[in-house]
């Protein structure tokens, strides 16, 4: 079998660092209420709960929007000074999605009113009369992630089932959501929303806080809930319960993250920007087994790519921001060298699937153009549930994914004279724990395979500068417009060192 295949379709995936173990228990009793509420949903048609926001709130402009802000005096938890205080969004323009909050404390489930005094209208904005039945757009959880005096954002749900998520000294990066449904698939993509949020009242001395959620969307309904923990990275436990309608949903995703890569050290093009690197992801990174992690650098090539990575009992994935230097971005402002990666891996055992990864073409660095999630090989029937558990790990230093060696870049040049057309050079570094002593033995072998394609004047040559492997080498495509599978990956005593580097390339 091709070596290539062979990687794609027989990997299993295995758990992750950072000390995540299987030990979290979601004991909530009211998780039963709220599937038992999602059920119930699955059984109608579906209908949009919103309602219609009055005119100023629909015609308001992204500026406008700014212009109202929460008032922190009024964050929940605030005057007893919990660890957690919650922080709430209001409604209009672009943020019509609408959440009726519920504060939970032990047997007390009260839902909180929408009060216009919670906010600012700054800078001339101009506020009428909400009624109440206005909802809020979504919330930030603030926590003292980074010094005891001061509480920061730790992470904030908003739009459809969205969220994003902080560790210590971080920015907002990459996002994640509780369900996708047909993204870019054949029929449209559906997004559904958020209705109730349950936030539970922590204890001054909890160190996480749950939230739980009722969604609902054309496809399906669910039940969801979040124990979100923050250490020097933020863990967000996972559990999510989907009951389809009485039709099946054969394009659906768990743990879908949403990144943005506009260009970077592989791109051949920078639309005649300055900066020599922007996105806020770099690469799909996947444990194979204990000896194979496979990693996929992300690209943005002008055309609709999707990568499958078919896989028995799914153990974890993850979109990285492996670059974390800065003079590789020169960014000051957007600070890409300092976005979260996050980290998926599940807990207990989910059935025969696939991590599919789609890259969207782009011309700016405002659209989020990556999509990486788990897809269960079989549909979900109608009228059916299934339910998944998962930890995400949201993160800045990644040394220790995975423990051993990895790849650290990937450049793409012009090929020297002499080759054929539908060529290309390939430059690959690498490095690993031991690799000084490996680099002296002279005993390090390096394995380049192409699916569709010929390999050509490979070289490894250590670099010494950057204490780096770097490998060379030539692909020349069999055939115009049609993708070469590249695989490469360095050994020692038939000993795997490294990851397996892997690349998809349009000639």
């Amino acid at each position: 079998m091709n070596f290539f295949l062979e990687l794609m379709i027989s990997c299993s995936l295995m758990g992750a660092a950072y000390g995540a173990n299987d030990d979290y228990e979601f004991k909530n009793a009211k998780f039963e209420e709220i599937k038992s509420q999602a059920r119930e949903l699955a059984t109608k048609p579906y209908a949009d709960h919103r309602k219609k926001l009055p005119k100023w709130l629909r015609d308001m402009n992204y500026d406008g929007m700014r212009n109202i802000r929460f008032n922190h005096d009024m964050a929940i938890w605030r005057r007893e000074r919990l660890p957690f205080q919650i922080h709430f969004f209001h409604p209009g323009c672009i943020q019509n999605d609408q959440i009726k909050i519920h504060l939970v404390d032990g047997d007390n489930d009260q839902v909180l009113p929408f009060d216009q005094q919670m906010f600012r209208y700054d800078n001339g904005v101009e506020s009428e009369y909400l009624g109440p039945e206005t909802m809020f757009s979504g919330f930030r959880i603030h926590y003292p992630l980074n010094r005891p005096e001061y509480l920061d954002e730790l992470i904030v749900f908003q739009g459809a089932t969205y969220f994003r998520a902080l560790a210590k000294g971080l920015n907002y990066g990459i996002s994640s959501r509780t369900i996708a449904v047909n993204t870019a698939g054949e029929q449209p993509e559906e997004f559904p929303l958020f209705r109730d949020i349950w936030i539970f009242r922590p204890d001054r001395s909890d160190h996480s806080i749950t939230v739980m959620g009722l969604f609902d969307g054309p496809s399906l309904s669910g039940a969801a809930e979040f124990i979100v923990t923050p250490e020097l990275v933020t863990y967000v436990d996972v559990r999510v319960s989907i009951f389809s309608r009485d039709k099946e949903v054969k394009n659906y995703g768990i743990s879908p993250l949403t990144s943005m890569f506009w260009f970077g050290g592989n791109s051949q093009y920078k639309w005649g920007d300055f900066r020599p690197e922007v996105h806020d992801s770099d690469g799909l990174l996947i444990h194979k087994n204990q000896d194979r992690w496979v990693w996929r650098p992300l690209t943005n090539d002008g055309r609709l790519k999707k990568s499958f990575f078919q896989c028995a009992a799914m153990k974890g994935f993850g979109l990285l921001q492996r670059n974390r230097n800065f003079f590789d971005y020169k960014d000051i402002e957007a600070k890409y060298d300092n976005r979260p990666s996050v980290w998926v891996e599940s807990s207990g055992n989910w059935q025969d699937g696939f991590v599919e990864l789609i890259e969207i073409p782009t011309h700016t660095e405002y659209n989020d153009n990556i999509v990486a999630f788990w897809k269960p090989s079989s549909p979900l029937p109608p009228n059916s549930n299934i339910e998944f558990k998962y930890r995400q790990t949201w993160f800045g230093d990644e040394k220790v994914i995975p423990p051993h060696g990895k790849v650290v870049s990937t450049a793409l040049s012009n090929p020297p004279p002499g080759l054929p057309p539908l060529s290309k050079r390939f430059i690959v570094e690498f490095t690993w724990p031991d690799m000084d002593a490996d680099v002296k033995s002279g005993q390090i072998k390096d394995t380049v395979t192409a699916s569709n394609g010929t390999i050509s004047n490979k070289t490894g040559i250590y670099n010494s500068y950057e204490k780096r492997w770097r490998l060379f080498f030539d692909v020349t495509a069999e055939k115009p417009n049609e993708p070469v599978e590249l695989v490469a990956y360095l050994s020692k005593d038939d000993k795997v060192l490294t990851e397996y580097w892997t690349y998809q390339w349009y000639p």
